[in-house]
């Protein structure tokens, strides 16, 4: 089965993507309430919303791993780039994992590119 073939939703991934997602929002409104600066905290995410952003079974992998990750106190620190943007700790990796997974295929169609189209035929004659 190819890597990126479309997705046909089956009962139990809506429920580990509904579950991943109530978990992650659960986190977000715990810190909500406990978190007196909550303008770097991420915002809640839609379930219908994300279901239907969701084209390949990779794609529904990844984002349940990337939510899965959002946790321990790591996670929740908050983060200042160079330009003054305040996030959490667990975005700034998650932009890092998406930057490197973008490098990664950058470069693999670029190899694709540079290798010749066409090869020489022998010719009988």
């Amino acid at each position: 089965m190819p890597k990126n073939s479309v997705i046909k939703w089956r009962k139990e991934d809506e429920k580990v993507l509904r579950k991943a997602i109530s978990d992650f929002n659960k986190k977000v409104s715990k810190l909500e309430k406990t978190r007196k600066d909550k303008s770097y905290l991420p915002a809640k995410i839609d379930y219908q919303g994300t279901k239907e952003l969701v084209k390949t079974r990779s794609e529904l992998d990844r984002i349940v791993r990337s939510l899965g990750r959002f946790k321990g106190s790591e996670a929740f620190k908050k983060v200042t780039l160079p330009s003054g943007e305040e996030l959490t700790n667990w975005e700034k990796k998650e932009i890092s994992y998406q930057k490197a997974s973008a490098v990664r295929r950058i470069k693999k169609r670029m190899a694709q590119i540079e290798k010749p189209y066409f090869k020489m035929r022998k010719w009988r004659i």
